[in-house]
């Protein structure tokens, strides 16, 4: 994935400013798409599979070139693979937000008829005083969530001294420094939304500012972000072991 337009407290932002020039030049030269098409798509979330395919694919290719002088070769042919299933506490609906599932269903109806930013969609938000047409639409799938669910972490060591987490959700930044700080590897790259997407696992610290979007959709009880990075840790320490 490529959400370098996330927010200041998201892991891909982090790259932000150094890749917005390669992210413009890919979306016209590689894409075939101007800036202002791609902007109109974006926020109507009309891009095409077709679009993100050759975006990623290209921007992947860059990377790769760019990083691949720097990291020595490995010492043998065979990649080692490490992973684990785990249960994960759900963001289950408080009593309040249970109170509103009905108006929020009625919002999320609203918004697959007319449109998230449409007249009647904003007019249905504010009355019913939720934060966000999103807001509403979370609580609604988060109505359907068991208390707990499993998540399946993967780690793969491309040499000694080099790992990729495979992150089946987004990271935000502090979680994925944290990580790379604790990992016994020289380098640890992180792959978010990788094998499945569980959406934002937002931070502590995103938890408790005010009006945070990835908090208001995340369907990961607080505190999950911090246990990843301990599993993680484990995992990668676990297959380092093993070498």
């Amino acid at each position: 994935g490529s959400g370098m337009g996330c927010s200041p407290y998201n892991g891909t932002s982090i790259l932000h400013g150094k890749l917005h020039w390669l992210e413009a030049d890919l979306r016209s030269n590689i894409c075939e798409i101007d800036e202002s098409e791609w902007t109109r798509r974006h926020s109507t979330y009309e891009e095409t599979a077709d679009d993100c395919l050759r975006y990623g694919q290209a921007l992947g290719a860059y990377a790769v070139t760019a990083l691949s002088s720097g990291l020595a070769a490995s010492e043998s042919d065979t990649l080692t693979y490490n992973s684990a299933t785990i249960a994960f506490n759900t963001n289950v609906l408080t009593e309040e937000e249970l109170a509103k599932l009905d108006q929020a269903k009625e919002v999320k109806e609203a918004a697959e008829t007319y449109g998230n930013t449409a007249t009647q969609t904003t007019l249905l938000v504010k009355l019913y005083g939720f934060e966000s047409v999103y807001q509403a639409k979370a609580i609604v799938t988060r109505s359907t969530l068991s208390e707990q669910k499993n998540m399946t972490l993967k780690v793969l060591a491309l040499t000694r001294d080099v790992a990729v987490v495979f992150a089946p959700y987004e990271m935000f930044s502090n979680e994925g420094l944290a990580l790379k700080a604790a990992s016994e590897y020289g380098v640890t790259f992180i792959a978010s939304c990788s094998e499945a997407n569980n959406g934002y696992i937002p931070s502590d610290y995103a938890f408790a500012m005010e009006s945070c979007y990835e908090v208001q959709v995340t369907r990961w009880a607080q505190g999950t972000a911090g246990t990843l990075v301990e599993k993680y840790t484990e995992i990668l320490n676990q297959l380092k072991s093993t070498w």
